[in-house]
Protein backbone atom coordinates (compact mmCIF):
# COMPACT_ATOMS: atom_id res chain seq x y z
CA UNK A 1 0.00 0.00 0.00
CA UNK A 2 1.34 3.44 -0.81
CA UNK A 3 1.46 6.11 2.19
CA UNK A 4 -0.82 9.30 2.25
CA UNK A 5 1.16 12.44 2.01
CA UNK A 6 -0.80 15.78 3.65
CA UNK A 7 -0.44 17.93 0.18
CA UNK A 8 0.24 16.65 -3.40
CA UNK A 9 1.08 18.80 -5.78
CA UNK A 10 -1.46 18.08 -8.73
CA UNK A 11 0.45 17.34 -11.23
CA UNK A 12 2.51 14.34 -9.08
CA UNK A 13 1.91 11.42 -10.64
CA UNK A 14 0.98 8.57 -9.05
CA UNK A 15 3.10 5.92 -8.72
CA UNK A 16 1.76 2.72 -6.69
CA UNK A 17 2.69 -0.55 -7.85
CA UNK A 18 -0.67 -1.70 -7.52
CA UNK A 19 -2.25 1.17 -8.96
CA UNK A 20 -0.26 2.14 -12.06
CA UNK A 21 -3.10 4.97 -12.21
CA UNK A 22 -5.40 3.03 -13.31
CA UNK A 23 -9.40 1.64 -12.93
CA UNK A 24 -10.48 4.19 -10.09
CA UNK A 25 -11.45 8.01 -10.23
CA UNK A 26 -8.59 10.87 -9.94
CA UNK A 27 -9.11 13.82 -8.77
CA UNK A 28 -5.90 15.27 -9.16
CA UNK A 29 -5.94 14.35 -12.72
CA UNK A 30 -9.97 14.41 -12.60
CA UNK A 31 -10.67 11.43 -14.41
CA UNK A 32 -10.92 7.47 -13.85
CA UNK A 33 -7.30 6.51 -13.93
CA UNK A 34 -6.19 4.32 -16.38
CA UNK A 35 -4.85 0.43 -16.06
CA UNK A 36 -4.94 -2.87 -17.48
CA UNK A 37 -8.52 -3.17 -18.16
CA UNK A 38 -8.04 0.67 -19.10
CA UNK A 39 -4.51 1.54 -20.31
CA UNK A 40 -5.91 5.06 -20.98
CA UNK A 41 -9.35 4.37 -22.50
CA UNK A 42 -12.70 3.66 -21.32
CA UNK A 43 -13.65 5.94 -18.99
CA UNK A 44 -14.33 9.32 -18.87
CA UNK A 45 -11.40 12.47 -18.94
CA UNK A 46 -12.33 15.15 -17.71
CA UNK A 47 -8.58 16.62 -18.68
CA UNK A 48 -9.49 15.63 -22.02
CA UNK A 49 -13.37 16.06 -21.36
CA UNK A 50 -14.73 13.13 -23.11
CA UNK A 51 -14.36 8.76 -21.98
CA UNK A 52 -11.52 8.52 -23.50
CA UNK A 53 -11.05 5.56 -25.97
CA UNK A 54 -9.57 2.01 -25.92
CA UNK A 55 -10.26 -1.51 -27.45
CA UNK A 56 -13.42 -1.05 -27.26
CA UNK A 57 -13.86 2.49 -28.49
CA UNK A 58 -10.44 3.85 -29.99
CA UNK A 59 -12.01 7.29 -30.21
CA UNK A 60 -15.43 6.19 -31.20
CA UNK A 61 -18.82 5.33 -29.50
CA UNK A 62 -18.59 7.63 -27.10
CA UNK A 63 -19.30 11.42 -26.49
CA UNK A 64 -16.50 13.83 -27.21
CA UNK A 65 -16.97 16.95 -25.31
CA UNK A 66 -13.59 18.34 -27.18
CA UNK A 67 -15.19 17.62 -30.63
CA UNK A 68 -18.78 17.60 -29.05
CA UNK A 69 -20.19 14.28 -30.61
CA UNK A 70 -20.30 11.25 -29.57
CA UNK A 71 -16.81 10.00 -31.59
CA UNK A 72 -17.15 7.64 -34.60
CA UNK A 73 -15.56 3.58 -34.50
CA UNK A 74 -16.47 0.52 -36.18
CA UNK A 75 -20.63 0.77 -35.45
CA UNK A 76 -19.97 3.86 -36.14
CA UNK A 77 -17.22 5.33 -38.38
CA UNK A 78 -18.72 8.77 -38.15
CA UNK A 79 -22.55 7.77 -38.46
CA UNK A 80 -25.18 7.06 -36.45
CA UNK A 81 -25.08 9.05 -33.57
CA UNK A 82 -25.52 12.78 -33.11
CA UNK A 83 -22.94 15.39 -33.96
CA UNK A 84 -23.23 18.53 -32.33
CA UNK A 85 -19.95 19.88 -34.24
CA UNK A 86 -22.07 19.14 -37.41
CA UNK A 87 -25.74 19.06 -35.53
CA UNK A 88 -27.19 16.24 -36.42
CA UNK A 89 -27.25 12.40 -36.35
CA UNK A 90 -24.43 11.24 -38.64
CA UNK A 91 -24.70 9.20 -41.61
CA UNK A 92 -23.69 6.03 -41.81
CA UNK A 93 -24.47 2.33 -43.46
CA UNK A 94 -28.31 2.68 -41.87
CA UNK A 95 -28.27 6.26 -42.81
CA UNK A 96 -25.68 7.17 -45.38
CA UNK A 97 -26.94 11.01 -45.10
CA UNK A 98 -30.82 10.45 -44.69
CA UNK A 99 -33.01 9.10 -42.65
CA UNK A 100 -32.51 11.47 -39.39
CA UNK A 101 -33.13 14.38 -38.29
CA UNK A 102 -30.36 17.54 -39.16
CA UNK A 103 -30.45 20.71 -37.74
CA UNK A 104 -27.97 22.23 -40.68
CA UNK A 105 -30.63 21.67 -42.57
CA UNK A 106 -33.45 21.63 -39.82
CA UNK A 107 -34.97 18.53 -41.48
CA UNK A 108 -34.59 14.63 -41.12
CA UNK A 109 -32.12 14.25 -44.18
CA UNK A 110 -33.23 12.05 -47.00
CA UNK A 111 -32.77 8.36 -47.92
CA UNK A 112 -33.93 5.38 -49.65
CA UNK A 113 -37.36 5.49 -46.92
CA UNK A 114 -37.18 9.51 -47.97
CA UNK A 115 -34.95 10.94 -50.41
CA UNK A 116 -35.90 14.11 -49.87
CA UNK A 117 -39.81 13.30 -49.05
CA UNK A 118 -42.21 11.96 -46.34
CA UNK A 119 -40.80 14.28 -43.89
CA UNK A 120 -41.06 17.98 -42.02
CA UNK A 121 -38.36 20.42 -43.58
CA UNK A 122 -38.22 23.44 -41.47
CA UNK A 123 -35.88 25.33 -44.43
CA UNK A 124 -39.41 24.68 -46.60
CA UNK A 125 -41.43 24.45 -44.03
CA UNK A 126 -43.57 21.73 -44.47
CA UNK A 127 -43.49 17.51 -44.61
CA UNK A 128 -41.22 17.26 -47.89
CA UNK A 129 -43.04 15.24 -50.98
CA UNK A 130 -41.66 11.75 -52.19
CA UNK A 131 -43.32 8.83 -53.87
CA UNK A 132 -46.23 8.56 -51.69
CA UNK A 133 -46.49 12.25 -51.41
CA UNK A 134 -44.63 14.08 -54.83
CA UNK A 135 -45.55 17.62 -53.08
CA UNK A 136 -48.72 16.65 -51.85
CA UNK A 137 -51.09 15.27 -49.27
CA UNK A 138 -48.95 16.72 -46.98
CA UNK A 139 -49.37 20.35 -44.51
CA UNK A 140 -47.38 22.98 -46.67
CA UNK A 141 -46.87 26.34 -44.75
CA UNK A 142 -45.10 28.28 -47.43
CA UNK A 143 -48.44 27.94 -49.23
CA UNK A 144 -50.26 27.02 -45.64
CA UNK A 145 -52.51 24.61 -46.53
CA UNK A 146 -52.48 20.66 -47.00
CA UNK A 147 -50.35 20.36 -50.66
CA UNK A 148 -52.11 18.57 -53.00
CA UNK A 149 -51.77 15.30 -54.84
CA UNK A 150 -53.04 12.15 -56.68
CA UNK A 151 -55.82 12.00 -53.57
CA UNK A 152 -56.03 15.87 -53.43
CA UNK A 153 -54.93 18.29 -56.25
CA UNK A 154 -55.27 21.46 -55.00
CA UNK A 155 -58.56 20.25 -53.20
CA UNK A 156 -59.92 18.33 -50.06
CA UNK A 157 -58.04 20.77 -47.57
CA UNK A 158 -57.86 23.78 -45.97
CA UNK A 159 -56.17 26.22 -47.50
CA UNK A 160 -55.37 29.46 -45.05
CA UNK A 161 -54.60 31.61 -48.24
CA UNK A 162 -58.17 31.00 -49.35
CA UNK A 163 -59.15 30.31 -46.07
CA UNK A 164 -61.70 27.32 -46.88
CA UNK A 165 -61.51 23.57 -47.74
CA UNK A 166 -60.38 23.81 -50.87
CA UNK A 167 -62.35 21.91 -53.54
CA UNK A 168 -61.47 18.83 -55.34
CA UNK A 169 -63.39 15.73 -57.51
CA UNK A 170 -65.39 15.37 -54.46
CA UNK A 171 -65.45 19.01 -53.77
CA UNK A 172 -64.91 20.89 -56.60
CA UNK A 173 -66.00 23.93 -54.91
CA UNK A 174 -68.34 22.50 -52.63
CA UNK A 175 -69.16 20.36 -49.82
CA UNK A 176 -66.75 22.25 -47.88
CA UNK A 177 -66.52 25.11 -45.89
CA UNK A 178 -65.80 28.83 -47.32
CA UNK A 179 -64.46 31.06 -45.02
CA UNK A 180 -64.25 33.70 -47.84
CA UNK A 181 -68.01 33.39 -48.71
CA UNK A 182 -69.20 32.06 -45.08
CA UNK A 183 -71.03 28.81 -45.65
CA UNK A 184 -70.12 25.71 -47.01
CA UNK A 185 -69.45 26.19 -50.89
CA UNK A 186 -72.37 24.06 -52.94
CA UNK A 187 -71.70 21.55 -55.26
CA UNK A 188 -73.47 18.64 -57.16
CA UNK A 189 -75.27 17.72 -53.83
CA UNK A 190 -75.02 21.19 -53.25
CA UNK A 191 -75.28 23.58 -56.07
CA UNK A 192 -75.60 26.92 -53.75
CA UNK A 193 -77.68 24.70 -50.93
CA UNK A 194 -78.06 22.38 -47.97
CA UNK A 195 -75.43 24.22 -46.37
CA UNK A 196 -75.29 27.26 -43.89
CA UNK A 197 -74.85 30.43 -45.19
CA UNK A 198 -73.36 33.05 -42.80
CA UNK A 199 -74.09 36.15 -45.89
CA UNK A 200 -77.14 34.97 -45.94
CA UNK A 201 -77.64 33.62 -42.50
CA UNK A 202 -78.90 30.37 -43.06
CA UNK A 203 -78.80 27.08 -44.42
CA UNK A 204 -79.55 27.69 -48.28
CA UNK A 205 -81.62 26.01 -50.48
CA UNK A 206 -81.40 23.16 -53.08
CA UNK A 207 -83.64 20.20 -54.33
CA UNK A 208 -84.24 19.44 -50.75
CA UNK A 209 -84.97 22.64 -49.64
CA UNK A 210 -85.27 25.02 -52.24
CA UNK A 211 -85.30 28.11 -49.89
CA UNK A 212 -86.47 25.89 -47.08
CA UNK A 213 -86.37 23.36 -43.75
CA UNK A 214 -83.77 25.37 -43.01
CA UNK A 215 -82.69 28.29 -39.79
CA UNK A 216 -83.62 31.52 -41.41
CA UNK A 217 -81.41 34.56 -39.35
CA UNK A 218 -82.75 36.97 -41.66
CA UNK A 219 -86.44 36.01 -41.03
CA UNK A 220 -86.03 34.14 -37.69
CA UNK A 221 -87.22 31.27 -38.02
CA UNK A 222 -86.84 27.62 -40.09
CA UNK A 223 -87.64 28.43 -43.40
CA UNK A 224 -90.21 26.38 -45.19
CA UNK A 225 -90.69 24.32 -48.36
CA UNK A 226 -92.42 21.40 -49.87
CA UNK A 227 -92.50 18.98 -46.78
CA UNK A 228 -93.34 22.47 -44.88
CA UNK A 229 -94.41 25.38 -47.47
CA UNK A 230 -94.81 27.79 -44.48
CA UNK A 231 -95.31 25.27 -41.61
CA UNK A 232 -93.61 22.36 -39.36
CA UNK A 233 -91.04 24.91 -38.27
CA UNK A 234 -90.07 27.23 -35.53
CA UNK A 235 -91.03 30.99 -36.01
CA UNK A 236 -89.75 33.73 -34.15
CA UNK A 237 -91.64 36.64 -35.41
CA UNK A 238 -94.54 34.81 -34.58
CA UNK A 239 -93.12 32.47 -31.78
CA UNK A 240 -94.36 28.98 -32.71
CA UNK A 241 -93.36 26.58 -34.57
CA UNK A 242 -95.47 27.24 -38.43
CA UNK A 243 -98.71 24.71 -39.22
CA UNK A 244 -99.05 22.54 -42.14
CA UNK A 245 -100.66 19.94 -43.96
CA UNK A 246 -99.37 17.74 -41.34
CA UNK A 247 -100.65 20.53 -38.90
CA UNK A 248 -102.80 23.04 -40.16
CA UNK A 249 -102.46 25.46 -37.32
CA UNK A 250 -100.86 23.28 -34.99
CA UNK A 251 -98.10 21.15 -34.13
CA UNK A 252 -95.86 24.04 -32.91
CA UNK A 253 -95.75 26.83 -30.01
CA UNK A 254 -98.02 29.30 -30.50
CA UNK A 255 -98.10 32.55 -27.72
CA UNK A 256 -101.39 33.84 -29.82
CA UNK A 257 -104.36 32.72 -30.94
CA UNK A 258 -103.75 31.43 -33.85
CA UNK A 259 -103.67 28.14 -32.86
CA UNK A 260 -106.22 24.50 -33.85
CA UNK A 261 -105.65 23.80 -30.15
CA UNK A 262 -103.39 20.45 -30.75
CA UNK A 263 -100.05 18.74 -31.55
CA UNK A 264 -97.81 21.75 -30.48
CA UNK A 265 -96.71 23.50 -27.39
CA UNK A 266 -98.49 26.27 -26.57
CA UNK A 267 -97.25 29.25 -24.18
CA UNK A 268 -100.41 30.77 -23.63
CA UNK A 269 -101.58 27.60 -22.35
CA UNK A 270 -98.09 26.48 -21.19
CA UNK A 271 -98.54 23.01 -22.64
CA UNK A 272 -98.21 21.06 -26.32
CA UNK A 273 -102.08 21.51 -27.69
CA UNK A 274 -103.86 18.80 -28.48
CA UNK A 275 -104.61 17.39 -32.06
CA UNK A 276 -105.65 14.81 -34.03
CA UNK A 277 -103.00 12.49 -33.31
CA UNK A 278 -103.31 13.91 -29.23
CA UNK A 279 -106.65 14.75 -28.91
CA UNK A 280 -105.61 16.03 -25.63
CA UNK A 281 -103.22 13.41 -25.03
CA UNK A 282 -99.06 12.41 -25.53
CA UNK A 283 -98.00 15.72 -24.65
CA UNK A 284 -96.73 17.48 -21.57
CA UNK A 285 -99.36 19.80 -20.24
CA UNK A 286 -98.36 22.35 -17.53
CA UNK A 287 -101.80 23.19 -16.86
CA UNK A 288 -102.30 20.17 -15.68
CA UNK A 289 -98.53 19.29 -15.02
CA UNK A 290 -98.05 15.93 -16.84
CA UNK A 291 -97.75 14.40 -20.32
CA UNK A 292 -101.76 13.53 -21.70
CA UNK A 293 -102.92 10.54 -21.55
CA UNK A 294 -104.26 9.35 -25.40
CA UNK A 295 -105.19 5.73 -27.34
CA UNK A 296 -101.25 4.56 -26.80
CA UNK A 297 -101.64 6.28 -22.95
CA UNK A 298 -105.56 6.25 -21.44
CA UNK A 299 -104.04 7.92 -18.74
CA UNK A 300 -100.73 5.50 -18.35
CA UNK A 301 -97.48 5.33 -20.05
CA UNK A 302 -96.27 8.84 -19.32
CA UNK A 303 -94.98 10.84 -16.79
CA UNK A 304 -97.43 12.24 -14.00
CA UNK A 305 -96.98 15.16 -11.68
CA UNK A 306 -100.20 15.49 -10.01
CA UNK A 307 -99.73 11.85 -9.00
CA UNK A 308 -95.97 11.72 -9.52
CA UNK A 309 -94.95 9.42 -11.13
CA UNK A 310 -95.27 7.47 -14.80
CA UNK A 311 -98.99 6.91 -15.21
CA UNK A 312 -99.31 3.11 -15.88
CA UNK A 313 -101.07 1.56 -18.69
CA UNK A 314 -101.44 -1.78 -21.25
CA UNK A 315 -97.77 -2.36 -21.01
CA UNK A 316 -97.50 -1.17 -17.19
CA UNK A 317 -100.67 -1.41 -14.95
CA UNK A 318 -98.97 0.26 -12.07
CA UNK A 319 -95.67 -0.76 -12.78
CA UNK A 320 -92.65 -1.24 -14.61
CA UNK A 321 -92.29 2.75 -14.11
CA UNK A 322 -90.71 4.91 -11.35
CA UNK A 323 -93.40 6.20 -8.98
CA UNK A 324 -92.34 9.06 -6.39
CA UNK A 325 -95.96 8.92 -4.68
CA UNK A 326 -94.16 5.50 -3.61
CA UNK A 327 -90.76 6.36 -4.45
CA UNK A 328 -89.63 3.53 -6.52
CA UNK A 329 -89.62 1.61 -9.97
CA UNK A 330 -93.13 0.39 -9.50
CA UNK A 331 -93.52 -3.69 -9.80
CA UNK A 332 -94.89 -5.50 -13.01
CA UNK A 333 -95.04 -8.66 -14.99
CA UNK A 334 -91.22 -8.30 -15.44
CA UNK A 335 -90.80 -7.11 -11.72
CA UNK A 336 -93.75 -7.68 -10.06
CA UNK A 337 -92.17 -5.98 -6.51
CA UNK A 338 -88.57 -6.88 -7.66
CA UNK A 339 -85.42 -5.96 -9.88
CA UNK A 340 -85.70 -2.02 -9.34
CA UNK A 341 -84.75 0.54 -6.88
CA UNK A 342 -87.22 1.05 -3.96
CA UNK A 343 -86.80 4.53 -2.08
CA UNK A 344 -89.32 3.36 0.81
CA UNK A 345 -86.94 0.38 1.62
CA UNK A 346 -83.88 2.02 0.29
CA UNK A 347 -82.44 -0.73 -1.94
CA UNK A 348 -83.01 -2.56 -5.39
CA UNK A 349 -86.01 -5.06 -4.72
CA UNK A 350 -85.60 -8.74 -5.50
CA UNK A 351 -87.22 -10.76 -7.75
CA UNK A 352 -87.08 -13.88 -9.79
CA UNK A 353 -83.44 -13.57 -10.83
CA UNK A 354 -83.04 -11.80 -6.96
CA UNK A 355 -85.36 -13.40 -4.97
CA UNK A 356 -83.88 -11.46 -2.16
CA UNK A 357 -80.48 -11.28 -3.11
CA UNK A 358 -77.90 -10.44 -5.69
CA UNK A 359 -78.50 -6.51 -5.23
CA UNK A 360 -77.39 -3.63 -2.90
CA UNK A 361 -79.69 -3.17 -0.06
CA UNK A 362 -79.19 0.09 1.68
CA UNK A 363 -81.17 -1.25 5.07
CA UNK A 364 -78.52 -3.37 4.98
CA UNK A 365 -76.21 -1.85 3.38
CA UNK A 366 -74.51 -4.39 1.74
CA UNK A 367 -74.70 -6.42 -1.59
CA UNK A 368 -77.27 -8.70 -0.41
CA UNK A 369 -76.83 -12.78 -0.85
CA UNK A 370 -78.57 -15.09 -3.59
CA UNK A 371 -77.43 -18.03 -5.03
CA UNK A 372 -73.90 -17.12 -6.65
CA UNK A 373 -73.39 -15.36 -2.82
CA UNK A 374 -75.68 -16.72 -0.42
CA UNK A 375 -74.00 -14.19 2.78
CA UNK A 376 -70.79 -13.93 1.08
CA UNK A 377 -68.37 -12.41 -2.16
CA UNK A 378 -69.75 -9.10 -1.55
CA UNK A 379 -68.92 -5.67 0.57
CA UNK A 380 -70.68 -5.43 3.50
CA UNK A 381 -70.76 -1.81 5.57
CA UNK A 382 -72.26 -3.22 7.97
CA UNK A 383 -69.62 -5.71 8.68
CA UNK A 384 -67.34 -3.43 7.22
CA UNK A 385 -65.80 -5.85 4.61
CA UNK A 386 -66.06 -8.00 1.87
CA UNK A 387 -68.33 -10.61 2.93
CA UNK A 388 -66.68 -14.62 2.86
CA UNK A 389 -67.77 -17.10 0.42
CA UNK A 390 -66.58 -20.30 -1.59
CA UNK A 391 -63.84 -18.65 -2.69
CA UNK A 392 -63.86 -16.71 0.48
CA UNK A 393 -65.00 -18.08 3.55
CA UNK A 394 -63.90 -15.34 5.89
CA UNK A 395 -60.50 -14.90 4.08
CA UNK A 396 -59.23 -13.40 1.08
CA UNK A 397 -60.47 -9.63 1.39
CA UNK A 398 -60.21 -6.60 3.54
CA UNK A 399 -61.81 -6.20 6.84
CA UNK A 400 -61.81 -2.88 8.51
CA UNK A 401 -62.82 -4.43 11.82
CA UNK A 402 -59.79 -5.53 12.01
CA UNK A 403 -58.16 -3.38 9.25
CA UNK A 404 -56.37 -5.91 6.98
CA UNK A 405 -57.15 -8.05 4.34
CA UNK A 406 -58.40 -11.17 6.13
CA UNK A 407 -56.29 -14.79 5.66
CA UNK A 408 -57.91 -17.42 4.07
CA UNK A 409 -57.03 -21.05 2.12
CA UNK A 410 -54.21 -18.86 0.38
CA UNK A 411 -53.62 -16.92 3.26
CA UNK A 412 -54.48 -18.31 6.82
CA UNK A 413 -53.20 -15.11 8.72
CA UNK A 414 -50.61 -14.39 6.48
CA UNK A 415 -49.09 -13.21 2.72
CA UNK A 416 -51.54 -9.90 3.43
CA UNK A 417 -51.46 -6.36 5.42
CA UNK A 418 -51.86 -6.27 8.56
CA UNK A 419 -52.71 -2.84 9.88
CA UNK A 420 -53.31 -4.33 13.75
CA UNK A 421 -49.86 -4.87 13.66
CA UNK A 422 -48.75 -3.01 11.06
CA UNK A 423 -46.85 -5.05 8.72
CA UNK A 424 -47.51 -7.78 6.17
CA UNK A 425 -48.06 -10.36 8.11
CA UNK A 426 -46.32 -14.25 8.03
CA UNK A 427 -47.28 -17.45 6.39
CA UNK A 428 -45.55 -20.01 4.63
CA UNK A 429 -43.48 -17.80 2.68
CA UNK A 430 -43.21 -15.77 5.13
CA UNK A 431 -43.54 -17.30 8.79
CA UNK A 432 -42.38 -13.70 9.95
CA UNK A 433 -40.13 -12.72 7.16
CA UNK A 434 -39.67 -11.26 3.74
CA UNK A 435 -41.87 -8.39 4.48
CA UNK A 436 -41.72 -5.01 6.06
CA UNK A 437 -42.04 -4.50 10.00
CA UNK A 438 -43.12 -1.29 10.96
CA UNK A 439 -43.37 -2.07 14.71
CA UNK A 440 -39.65 -3.17 13.89
CA UNK A 441 -38.95 -0.63 11.01
CA UNK A 442 -37.18 -2.89 9.04
CA UNK A 443 -38.37 -6.19 6.37
CA UNK A 444 -38.54 -9.01 8.92
CA UNK A 445 -35.95 -12.14 8.29
CA UNK A 446 -36.89 -15.42 7.12
CA UNK A 447 -35.36 -18.75 5.48
CA UNK A 448 -34.14 -16.48 2.96
CA UNK A 449 -33.24 -13.52 5.28
CA UNK A 450 -32.80 -15.10 8.56
CA UNK A 451 -32.13 -11.88 10.16
CA UNK A 452 -30.47 -10.23 7.23
CA UNK A 453 -30.39 -9.64 3.48
CA UNK A 454 -33.23 -6.61 4.19
CA UNK A 455 -32.83 -2.76 5.29
CA UNK A 456 -32.65 -2.46 9.19
CA UNK A 457 -33.52 1.10 10.25
CA UNK A 458 -32.57 0.07 13.91
CA UNK A 459 -29.09 -0.61 13.01
CA UNK A 460 -29.26 1.71 10.03
CA UNK A 461 -27.99 -0.98 7.18
CA UNK A 462 -29.15 -3.80 5.47
CA UNK A 463 -28.97 -6.51 7.91
CA UNK A 464 -26.13 -8.99 7.12
CA UNK A 465 -26.69 -12.98 6.32
CA UNK A 466 -25.05 -15.93 4.48
CA UNK A 467 -24.25 -13.73 1.51
CA UNK A 468 -23.30 -10.58 3.66
CA UNK A 469 -22.27 -11.36 7.19
CA UNK A 470 -22.19 -8.05 8.12
CA UNK A 471 -20.74 -6.62 4.93
CA UNK A 472 -21.99 -5.96 1.02
CA UNK A 473 -24.41 -3.53 2.59
CA UNK A 474 -24.44 -0.12 3.43
CA UNK A 475 -23.78 0.82 6.76
CA UNK A 476 -25.41 4.37 8.24
CA UNK A 477 -23.49 3.31 11.25
CA UNK A 478 -20.37 3.02 9.88
CA UNK A 479 -21.14 5.34 6.36
CA UNK A 480 -19.85 3.15 4.20
CA UNK A 481 -21.22 0.16 2.73
CA UNK A 482 -19.61 -2.82 5.02
CA UNK A 483 -16.98 -5.24 3.96
CA UNK A 484 -17.47 -8.85 3.60
CA UNK A 485 -16.33 -11.98 2.27
CA UNK A 486 -15.86 -10.10 -1.68
CA UNK A 487 -14.85 -6.93 -0.15
CA UNK A 488 -13.47 -7.65 3.27
CA UNK A 489 -13.06 -3.92 3.56
CA UNK A 490 -12.86 -2.77 -0.03
CA UNK A 491 -14.74 -2.17 -2.89
CA UNK A 492 -17.33 0.14 -1.52
CA UNK A 493 -17.30 3.50 -0.60
CA UNK A 494 -16.24 4.26 2.26
CA UNK A 495 -16.91 7.98 4.34
CA UNK A 496 -14.75 7.96 6.60
CA UNK A 497 -11.80 7.59 4.21
CA UNK A 498 -14.07 9.46 1.88
CA UNK A 499 -12.61 7.09 -1.29
CA UNK A 500 -13.78 3.04 -3.00
CA UNK A 501 -11.78 1.20 -0.33
CA UNK A 502 -9.46 -1.16 -1.93
CA UNK A 503 -9.29 -4.72 -1.73
CA UNK A 504 -7.50 -8.18 -3.91
CA UNK A 505 -8.84 -6.59 -7.28
CA UNK A 506 -8.04 -3.28 -6.19
CA UNK A 507 -5.23 -3.28 -3.65
CA UNK A 508 -5.63 0.96 -2.67
CA UNK A 509 -7.07 1.82 -6.12
CA UNK A 510 -10.51 1.27 -7.79
CA UNK A 511 -11.98 4.06 -5.77
CA UNK A 512 -11.97 7.40 -5.12
CA UNK A 513 -9.65 9.32 -2.45
CA UNK A 514 -10.33 12.99 -1.10
CA UNK A 515 -7.62 12.94 0.77
CA UNK A 516 -4.20 12.75 -1.13
CA UNK A 517 -2.42 10.57 -1.96
CA UNK A 518 1.17 10.74 -2.59
CA UNK A 519 3.28 7.17 -3.55
CA UNK A 520 7.05 6.54 -2.90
Amino acid sequence: MCPVSKLCHPNVPLHCPNLVGYNYWDNVNPRQTAGPNLVGYNYWDNVNPRQTAGPNLVGYNYWDNVNPRQTAGPNLVGYNYWDNVNPRQTAGPNLVGYNYWENVNPRQTAGPNLVGYNYWDNVNPRQTAGPNLVGYNYWDNVNPRQTAGPNLVGYNYWDNVNPRQTAGPNLVGYNYWDNVNPRQTAGPNLVGYNYWDNVNPRQTAGPNLVGYNYWDNVNPRQTAGPNLVGYNYWDNVNPRQTAGPNLVGYNYWDNGPNLVGYNYWDNVNPRQTAGPNLVGYNYWDNVNPRQTAGPNLVGYNYWDNVNPRQTAGSNLVGYNYWDNVNPRQTAGPNLVGYNYWDNVNPRQTAGSNLVGYNYWDNVNPRQTAGPNLVGYNYWDNVNPRQTAGPNLVGYNYWDNVNPRQTAGSNLVGYNYWDNVNPRQTAGPNLVGYNYWDNVNPRQTAGSNLVGYNYWDNVNPRQTAGPNLVGYNYWDNVNPRQTAGSNLVGYNYWDNVNPRQTAGPNLVGYNYWENVCTKCQ
